[in-house]
């Protein structure tokens, strides 16, 4: 009977466990909720290709995209020297 007793209790204990986590995920999930803006639904999507209005959206809290990439040679690569363009001396002159 004892082993019964423990395992009861030991199922107890783990309903018990199951349930706090679980409150604790629903807690997390409504305080992470507030304040973010829902995506698009397919319905609003589909309207948009199709062009219709679709009101402004609210920021989500993202920062701006304002920098650009520029890529730049570096200058006097050492060691790197181009030929220089000279014509064919039996190129006919034109």
């Amino acid at each position: 009977m004892t082993d019964q007793s423990q395992q009861q209790r030991a199922t107890e204990v783990a309903k018990k466990r199951i349930a706090d986590d679980k409150a604790a995920r629903e807690a997390a999930a409504g305080s992470a909720a507030e304040g973010s803006t829902p995506t698009p639904t397919q319905m609003e999507n589909d309207l948009a290709r199709l062009g219709v209005f679709v009101p402004n959206k609210d920021p989500d809290g993202s920062p701006e995209e304002t920098a650009t990439k520029q890529l730049e040679a570096k200058p006097g690569a050492v060691g790197y020297q181009t030929r220089a363009a000279r014509p064919r001396p039996d190129a006919p002159a034109s």
